[in-house]
């Protein structure tokens, strides 16, 4: 955009420089609204995530089980060459779970089968939103997420947002991130699907998106970028989805190891980004959060 914006204005005079506007519109994917914006504060997108295993990323600092982060990284890799490819080719640093993504553009139906549908599912504050952030981050590409609750409450108006977000994602090379999609993947019966709608008071999109059901899986089938699904729901899964879904990594509850990993991690993020400017008690806080697991874990044994 700023490449072309130069090119634009490298032959106008001053004075017509003088009357063209100071802002552009942008779409803001948190609020997935438009905003005129001031072009002085406005930088490019970093797109190219090649170099990432040699330089320090939010992705390195990402505490994950580490098949899960080999398959990541190889997903990361793929989708690299990818954006700056025409096509992409088998190669042998794919591990097998991802070999069928470099013929994933192969389908005989034009616009078909050429995204990559990752799952990631389990309980509940075990990173799964983060995972997503920081693949999107590492890949250079903004993440676009939506909830249920963005898509509206009629058949119609659901329908049309569903198949708006999915297009401008990937017209924009973003990843898409549709976030606790547990109403678009879980099998239910409808009684137990009006039964969990009025526990979470989404009765109305629950019915709708049960009555969309075809829709979401076409958009999912022509979606060509990579899309994310998080869930707290584990199994129970609609076959319908299951079949659609290239990637399926299950997140465990954290043990101590892991929580203390995750505390030690942030406190050398602290370090790095203060550079030595604040004295951190470092002995301290690894006591304190020491005794906290071990409060918190005797009350759970209590209950």
């Amino acid at each position: 955009m700023l490449g072309l914006l130069r090119y634009m204005t490298e032959d106008l005079t001053d004075d017509y420089c003088a009357i063209i506007t100071p802002r552009l519109y942008g779409y803001a994917l948190q609020e997935r609204k438009w905003h005129a914006l001031n072009i002085e504060n406005i930088t490019d997108q970093r797109t190219d995530a090649s170099d990432f295993q040699n330089s320090k990323t939010p992705f390195d600092d990402l505490v994950l089980p580490k098949p899960h982060k080999s398959i990541l990284r190889a997903l990361i890799s793929h989708q690299t060459r990818k954006f700056h490819s025409d096509s992409a080719t088998s190669s042998p640093e794919i591990p097998e779970a991802l070999e069928s993504l470099a013929n994933v553009s192969m389908n005989l139906v034009r616009g078909k089968g050429k995204g990559v549908i990752i799952l990631l599912h389990g309980a509940p504050g075990v990173g799964k939103t983060s995972t997503a952030e920081c693949v999107a981050s590492q890949l250079g590409r903004p993440l676009f997420p939506i909830t249920c609750g963005d898509l509206g409450v009629d058949a119609s108006t659901v329908e049309l947002r569903l198949e708006e977000y999915f297009r401008l994602a990937s017209r924009w090379g973003c990843v898409l991130l549709l976030d606790e999609a547990d109403v678009f993947l879980a099998r239910h019966s409808s009684d137990q699907l009006r039964r969990n709608a009025l526990v979470s008071g989404k009765l109305m999109i629950v019915t709708v998106l049960n009555n969309n059901h075809a829709v979401f899986l076409r958009v999912l089938e022509y979606y060509a970028g990579v899309l994310m699904l998080t869930t707290n729901r584990v199994g129970e899964f609609d076959e319908a989805f299951r079949s659609r879904i290239h990637i399926s990594l299950y997140y465990p509850k954290l043990d101590k190891d892991t929580t203390f990993e995750i505390w030690d991690m942030n406190l050398q993020l602290l370090k790095r980004k203060t550079k030595g400017l604040i004295d951190i008690d470092e002995k301290g806080i690894k006591e304190f959060y020491e005794k906290r697991w071990k409060v918190t874990t005797e009350r759970k044994s209590r209950r």
